[in-house]
């Protein structure tokens, strides 16, 4: 199996951003590939946090791309392996085993539709955090990390980057044009969002899916299918 050119230039980026980028290609791209190549290069554990309904998919591409052994967790009181090249485990059950992974030694952590940690108040949003602070190579991947508002975006780039985005505050000034309501601040707003584009394009890569995967010509064919009366 080779990959191809843009996963080769991905991996590349990852290298570049020294494990510290958002992957925003879009699905169908091959972003799970380019993670086990990486994580091949690195030569280190690796951890992967998805939705519970693509852990079988992430231990079947690692060991495709990348020849990586990778162990699934199931459930909430599920034993943590310390000598396993991969573990995968989905964000429902994360908060609950931190204190069991924080004594697996892996070198990479990736955040497979980091969208879901949007809300920076959440148990899976605080557990992804502790996960990353002990690591140096973090990696978040989503075709839409943004999906609503700047604010919802400012937990995935103080997870990835947190010397650039240390603190909410200061982010939600900038950028979510606070309001001050009756109840208190209100960020829903945005502002600067130019800005904020050029600051994250450092460490971010994505490709289009029409871009990169050849799509056959559309054809038109026109199909009579008739009128009865019932």
């Amino acid at each position: 199996m080779r990959l191809k050119d843009h996963q080769i230039q991905t991996v590349d980026f990852y290298h570049q951003t020294e494990g510290r980028c958002l992957n925003i290609s879009e699905p169908g791209t091959g972003k799970t590939a380019t993670i086990a190549q990486y994580a091949k290069d690195l030569g280190v554990p690796v951890l992967i946090l998805c939705p519970a309904t693509v852990k079988g998919s992430w231990a079947k591409e690692l060991k495709l791309w990348g020849g990586i052994e990778a162990h699934i967790l199931q459930g909430m009181d599920a034993e943590v392996p310390t000598d396993a090249q991969a573990i995968v485990l989905n964000y429902d059950i994360s908060k609950a085993l931190v204190p069991k992974l924080v004594h697996y030694p892996y070198g990479l952590v990736v955040f497979d539709e980091c969208h879901m940690l949007s809300n920076r108040m959440a148990a899976r949003t605080k557990a992804a955090l502790a996960l990353a602070r002990r690591s140096t190579k973090v990696i978040g991947m989503s075709g839409t990390p943004i999906n609503n508002r700047p604010a919802d975006f400012w937990p995935i780039l103080n997870i990835i980057q947190p010397k650039m985005f240390p603190a909410f505050a200061g982010f939600a000034w900038k950028y979510c044009d606070p309001v001050r309501k009756p109840w208190g601040w209100d960020y829903t707003g945005s502002s600067n969002l130019e800005h904020l584009h050029q600051t994250i394009k450092s460490f971010t890569v994505g490709y289009k899916l029409e871009d990169v995967v050849p799509l056959p010509k559309r054809t038109i064919t026109v199909v009579n299918v008739g009128f009865y009366r019932y």
